[in-house]
């Protein structure tokens, strides 16, 4: 029996079910290759994730869409190699590290000794964010975002020095 809970949906204020959705900040990257049957596999690597957002099933469509609003972030559901910023327009090299809001539907249980955890069942790319964008000291979620992207660096550089 579960006895912790993930919070309360922000749209309606009902305690969460297990199943519900989160809206995030991700750093992320795809990669691409190419397979032997000329099929491209692309993987996503997201390197972190803060959850800014949480809903209940029924509150989650009407709830994303006004997150986003909120963050000054149009949806354009990004795909391919170059998405577009959500705010200004400008191209977005995927493959390379980037900031996007993510919609995470899934099953989310706890367990003791190990913490939260999470069984997914739909996930989306809502919008992705340039590095102009990230470096606006007026936009408060690129605070946010720039933590994330100084986070990579310092694990870069911790790769770099390994033997």
């Amino acid at each position: 029996m579960q006895t912790e809970t993930m919070g309360n949906c922000l749209a309606c204020g009902q305690v969460l079910p297990e199943q519900h959705v989160e809206l995030s900040l991700n750093r992320q990257c795809l990669h691409y290759a190419k397979q032997p049957d000329g099929q491209v596999r692309v993987e996503l690597e997201i390197m972190a994730a803060d959850v800014l957002y949480l809903f209940c099933p029924p509150c989650a469509d009407a709830g994303c869409a006004a997150a986003m609003r909120h963050e000054g972030v149009a949806v354009n559901f990004p795909t391919g190699p170059v998405g577009v910023c959500g705010r200004c327009q400008a191209p977005v090299p995927m493959s390379a590290p980037h900031s996007a809001y993510e919609r995470l539907d899934g099953s989310f249980y706890w367990q003791a000794g190990s913490g939260w955890h999470c069984q997914p069942s739909d996930s989306e790319t809502l919008a992705v964010v340039c590095q102009r964008c990230l470096d606006d000291p007026h936009w408060p979620a690129a605070a946010l975002a720039r933590e994330q992207s100084q986070q990579d660096a310092r694990c870069a550089a911790l790769e770099k020095s390994k033997p």
